[in-house]
C-alpha cells in the first residue's frame, strides 16, 4: 500500500490500507549501472505473474493488472529498473511513492486511472519542491501485481510527457511482500530519510492545466508522525458519506532525497525476482510450486513448496477489513489432509495438520504464496469470486517463502507484525514468530 517531469510541464519544477496499489520513484538516463535493465511489455507479463505469486494473496488481482497493461503499456514501450547504487551521488533527484487507493474494481469506472497517481504526484511536486529539484525515482511501495505495476505505467506516462530525461523504477519494496497495512513497511521507520506525510487527490481533481495543478487533494499529517494515523484517515477519506475521495484516490508518500535511501535502505531486489518468478512459473508444465520454490532460493530468498490440493473453500468477512480462512485440501502426497490459511487481505498464517492443529506452520512476515497449477495466477479477491461465484475448486501448490533479512532485522517492523497476528479473529495467528516450515 511517484513522479516527476521537466520544463515541457510548468509549475512541475526544473523538468512522479487495505489495499494501496503502487509506489513509484524516477531515475535519470546518466550514470547507470550494468545492473541498470529495461523492461518491456512481455516483462510486466511476466513481473504481474510473479508479484502474484510473491505477495501472498494480496497486492491487487492480477486480472486487473493485466487490463491496465493492456490499457495503458504500449507494446512498444520500455521502462528502466535500476538499483539504489544506480543514484548519483549529490544529485539532487528525489523519489516518492505513489499509487492509486481503493478498491481496484472502481479503477476502470474512472475516466483515466492513471490520472490518480498522477495528480498526487503533481501535488507532491508543488508541496514539496516547486522549482528547486526534480522526482526522478518511483519506489513500489509492495511487491504486488497492481501496486508494483503502477510504479511502470506511471513512469510510461510520465515519459511520454517529456524526452528531457529518462524516470525509471527503482528495484525496491517497502516489505519484501504484500502487507495490510502501513506499519509493516521500512518506509514507515524512518523520518530522517522518508518523509512521513501523505498527498490524497480525490478522483474528480483535474490536472491537465497550464501550469499543472490538482483541483482537489489533501495532504495528510498525522500526530508523532504515525502511519497509523495516516491510514486511519485515508480510509474514512475513501469510505466517508458524500467523501470526493470515496472508492477510489490517488496516494503519494515517502517523500526522499534519492541519494539518502541507501542511508535506511528498503528491502531491495524483489521486484527483479517477481519477474523471474514469473517467468520461472509460466514456463513449468507441472511441478509450479517446486519451480517457483527453486527459484527463489537461487535469488537468495530461502522458499519451499509446503503442500498441495484443491481450494474447497474461502470465508470473507468484510465488516472492517477483509478477513477470512482459505481451505485446502490435499492431493497427491498431500491426499487425506487440509492445510488452511488465515488472511486480513494479504495471507498472515496456515495451519497444516500434518505439522500440527494447535500451532500455525507459516506465520507472517513469512509469506504463504499460491502457485496454481492451471498457469492462472490470483489474488484472494479472485479466489474468492472463483470459489462463490463460478463454484470452481482450484488447485494450487503453496510454497512458503521466508521474510526479507532486513524486516527481520528491525524490531518495529517485528512488533507491528505481532500486532497484525494477534488481530486475526480467534486468535489463529496469535503466536510469537516462528518459521516451523523451514525444518
Amino acid at each position: 500500500m511517484t513522479t516527476s517531469i521537466t520544463s515541457s510541464l510548468p509549475g512541475l519544477g526544473k523538468l512522479g490500507i487495505a489495499t494501496i496499489l503502487a509506489i513509484m520513484t524516477l531515475v535519470c538516463t546518466p550514470n547507470r549501472s550494468l545492473a541498470s535493465e529495461s523492461w518491456d511489455y512481455d516483462d510486466l507479463v511476466s513481473f504481474i505473474d510473479g508479484a502474484a505469486i510473491m505477495a501472498a494473496g494480496g497486492g491487487g488481482s492480477p486480472a486487473i493488472a493485466k487490463q491496465l497493461l493492456t490499457k495503458y503499456f504500449p507494446s512498444s514501450g520500455s521502462i528502466v529498473l535500476d538499483e539504489i547504487s544506480d543514484i548519483p551521488s549529490g544529485g539532487g533527484d528525489f523519489a516518492a511513492s505513489f499509487g492509486a487507493i481503493g478498491s481496484p474494481a472502481n479503477l476502470f469506472n474512472l475516466p483515466d486511472p492513471l490520472g490518480l497517481p498522477y495528480n498526487s504526484y503533481v501535488a507532491m511536486d508543488l508541496t514539496f519542491l516547486g522549482d528547486d529539484g526534480i522526482i526522478r525515482y518511483l519506489m513500489p511501495i509492495e511487491v504486488g501485481p497492481i501496486n508494483g505495476l503502477y510504479a511502470f505505467l506511471l513512469a510510461e506516462k510520465l515519459n511520454a510527457l517529456s524526452a528531457d530525461f529518462q524516470i525509471a523504477v527503482l528495484d525496491v519494496d517497502g516489505g519484501g511482500r504484500s502487507v495490510p497495512t502501513l506499519p509493516l513497511l521500512i518506509y514507515s521507520y524512518f523520518p530522517e530519510v522518508y518523509n512521513q506525510q501523505a498527498v490524497v487527490s480525490s478522483q474528480y481533481s483535474v490536472v491537465p492545466r497550464i501550469p499543472p495543478r490538482p483541483t482537489e487533494w489533501a495532504l495528510l499529517t498525522a500526530d508523532g508522525e504515525s502511519q497509523d494515523r495516516i491510514e486511519n484517515t485515508i480510509l474514512a477519506m475513501l469510505t466517508g458519506k458524500n467523501s470526493p475521495y470515496a472508492g477510489a484516490a490517488g496516494y503519494g508518500s515517502f517523500f526522499a532525497k534519492a541519494d539518502d535511501i541507501s542511508v535506511a535502505p528498503p528491502v531491495t531486489g524483489q521486484i527483479g525476482i517477481a519477474q523471474k518468478v514469473g517467468k520461472a512459473y509460466e514456463g513449468a508444465s507441472q511441478g509450479r510450486g517446486l519451480e517457483v520454490a527453486y527459484t527463489l532460493r537461487e535469488a537468495g530468498r530461502n522458499a519451499k513448496s509446503v503442500f498441495s490440493g484443491k481450494v474447497i473453500d474461502i470465508t470473507l468477512d468484510t465488516s472492517g477489513l477483509d478477513y477470512g480462512v482459505v481451505t485446502i485440501s490435499g492431493t497427491g502426497f498431500y491426499e487425506g489432509h487440509t492445510f488452511k490459511i488465515q488472511y486480513e487481505n494479504e495471507n498472515i498464517c496456515a495451519y497444516s495438520d500434518q505439522y500440527s492443529t494447535t500451532k500455525p506452520f507459516v506465520l507472517g512476515p513469512d509469506s504463504v504464496a499460491y502457485a496454481p497449477t492451471n498457469g492462472t495466477v490470483f489474488d484472494n479477491s479472485d479466489l474468492y469470486d472463483l470459489v462463490h461465484n463460478k463454484k470452481q475448486q482450484p488447485r494450487v501448490d503453496i510454497v512458503a517463502i521466508k521474510t526479507d533479512q532486513r524486516i527481520l532485522d528491525l524490531p518495529e517492523i517485528m512488533e507491528s507484525w505481532g500486532n497484525v497476528r494477534t488481530a486475526i479473529p480467534d486468535g489463529a495467528c496469535d503466536f510469537p514468530y516462528s518459521s516451523p516450515w523451514e525444518n
